[in-house]
């Protein structure tokens, strides 16, 4: 079971850190789409990797607790991915003045790239079961 949840969340992981290296940029070229105060020049790739890992591995956990295979694995990767962008776009619009517009594109990119994340999570613990049979 751990050696799944290890393979399920390197599988994940990477599969985020791919998505965010070369697919954000071309939806979110000029960033995202919300002006913050005090934005960094530059973003701290470091946090963002450990921010990915963290993704990663409790995506890898909380799709384990569920059936193998990537349809379950990728409607829970997304469910979580909904749960975690939405009350926090929420959140900003009840805080900062902005259209609400501005918080689809970072919900809908956070809820497919986690349901991408489930999915690949999903397969590595679908295939490690048809491999334990």
């Amino acid at each position: 079971m751990m050696r799944s949840f290890l393979l399920a969340s390197v599988a994940a992981t990477v599969v985020l850190l791919l998505v965010n290296l070369f697919v954000f940029p071309l939806v979110f070229g000029a960033g995202m789409p919300v002006p913050y105060a005090n934005l960094r020049a530059e973003p701290q790739l470091a946090l963002h990797a450990v921010a990915l890992l963290v993704t990663g591995g409790l995506l890898s956990a909380i799709c384990g607790r569920g059936p193998a295979g990537i349809g379950p694995a990728s409607v829970t990767g997304a469910l979580c991915g909904l749960l975690a962008s939405l009350p926090s776009g929420l959140h900003t619009l009840a805080m900062v003045e902005l259209a609400a517009s501005a918080q689809i594109a970072p919900i809908l990119w956070t809820t497919v790239t986690w349901g991408l994340a489930g999915s690949t999570a999903g397969a590595v613990y679908g295939r490690q079961a048809a491999i334990s049979a």
